[in-house]
């Protein structure tokens, strides 16, 4: 067998090829989302952003890349994959290219400081992350940007934890972001004494202009909205299922709360109340009750499942009708079958409707809705549906207790049903081969629980 001398040359050169590494020893992991990816744009690949040949790859909490080819000087910077989405700063200013040798076997270590998409000084404790700057929410065709707040020592351990998901989270966590001062829900998680049970607690960005939209299902005469049912089900069918699958989560309804003020308040009672088979506590903070009468309708109409719990609380300060509407919902509840331990009303005098006062007495309304979830932090024995394998080509496996008696639903990602089998085995199989390519939503319904699976159809 002959070789020729040309492909003799080309296999010594792939042999014999420079190579320089470049590693980011240090970034600011709470405003990296874990959603992006890393790329080099340089002057070695045409100041391409994404290029897949210059992407970081996440090593030990290292970013690494091995320069594929080079020579001489060079000037480079890290993007997310964007120009927009450069690095910058630590406030997120401009900062000037980087400066490079590219010598054959070195490694170059550097730091990034901060990105130009997160302006600010930010006032994060080390165990935020963002999930995503712009989470696809099908239902109302937009994105989103995520946040979460980790319990202290989670990466340290294999513990799962309750989750609480609260609304406008500009506002939860960062100065940075806020419209006038924030939660300090990060602060506040940090800080609670050893015996109050840890939680993961998710903030969803509001829509700016879409907020009185998106946090109302019933439409106002003045002030619009009518969405809020669209932003019900991309919190439980994409950001839900979402963070279920990246975090260790306790996924059923008794460990699974929603909260947030003002109109933020109003969509997470009526997500509360609407959707008891996902959420069964409410963090409701001067909630926007004036905005329909609805809302009270809806009451009238919600029968108690069983450990939901909802903690309404508002000031003196706020409009006077702040109290009476609230406890006009907890009289239809109360009427509905609610027992006084699953709802309570706090009342303050100087109780303002402002972050600040939604700061200070957060703690208190955490406590009350989760202070008895101790036990179950770390308890590998919860039962959660073996659903696999993700993604798929066709058949997916599911494996349940043999007790339970289920229902399992599968959904496009625009509220279509595709598929239903009820009373089933313990283990039975779903045959996908015929759905076109797509992300759909399982949801596994048991006699105690109910479970939502993302499923990744090839």
């Amino acid at each position: 067998m002959k070789f020729s001398l040309s492909l003799l040359l080309s296999v010594l050169s792939l042999v014999t090829m420079a190579q320089m590494n470049i590693v980011i020893t240090d970034y600011p992991k709470e405003i990296t989302p874990l959603m992006d990816h890393l790329f080099m744009a340089s002057s070695l690949n045409n100041w391409n952003e994404q290029d897949p040949n210059y992407a970081f790859t996440l090593v030990d909490d290292q970013y690494q890349l091995t320069i594929p080819q080079g020579s001489g000087a060079f000037e480079f910077k890290i993007t997310r994959g964007s120009w927009d989405m450069v690095e910058g700063s630590v406030s997120g200013g401009f900062i000037q290219n980087r400066d490079a040798l590219f010598e054959d076997g070195t490694t170059l270590e550097i730091s990034v400081a901060g990105w130009e998409d997160f302006p600010g000084n930010h006032s994060l404790e080390p165990t935020m992350r963002v999930l995503d700057t712009d989470l696809m929410l099908p239902s109302l065709g937009t994105t989103r940007r995520v946040w979460v707040q980790l319990p202290e020592g989670y990466f340290e351990s294999d513990n799962h934890y309750p989750v609480l998901y609260l609304q406008d989270g500009q506002n939860l966590f960062n100065n940075a972001t806020s419209f006038v001062g924030e939660w300090e829900v990060d602060e506040t998680m940090n800080a609670l004494d050893s015996e109050c049970p840890q939680s993961i607690v998710v903030g969803i960005d509001n829509g700016g202009a879409e907020r009185i939209n998106e946090y109302s299902p019933w439409v106002h005469p003045e002030y619009g909205g009518g969405d809020g049912e669209l932003y019900a089900q991309d919190l439980i069918e994409t950001i839900k299922p979402t963070i279920d699958d990246v975090f260790r989560t306790l996924p059923q309804r008794e460990y699974t709360g929603v909260g947030g003020s003002s109109l933020g308040g109003l969509i997470s009672l009526y997500i509360l109340l609407e959707h008891q088979e996902v959420f069964s506590k409410g963090l409701i903070a001067s909630p926007s009750l004036w905005f329909s009468d609805g809302i009270y309708d809806l009451a009238e109409n919600s029968n108690p499942m069983s450990e939901t719990r909802c903690y309404l609380f508002g000031g003196l300060t706020e409009s006077s009708t702040m109290v009476s509407n609230m406890e006009d919902v907890e009289d239809v509840l109360l009427n509905q079958g609610f027992a006084d331990k699953q709802i309570t009303v706090v009342v303050h005098e100087d109780g303002a409707h402002s972050e600040w006062y939604w700061a200070r007495e957060y703690e208190d309304a955490y406590k009350w809705l989760f202070g008895d979830l101790a036990s179950v932090i770390g308890d590998k024995e919860l039962f959660k549906p073996l659903v696999g394998p993700i993604p798929t080509s066709g058949p997916i496996n599911i494996q349940l207790p043999e007790e339970e008696v289920v229902q399992v639903d599968v959904w496009s990602m625009d509220q279509q049903l595709i598929t239903s089998r009820s009373n089933q085995p313990s283990q039975l199989q779903f045959d996908l081969s015929a759905l076109p390519s797509g992300i759909y939503v399982m949801m596994i319904r048991t006699q105690k629980h109910n479970y939502y699976q993302r499923i990744i159809k090839e």
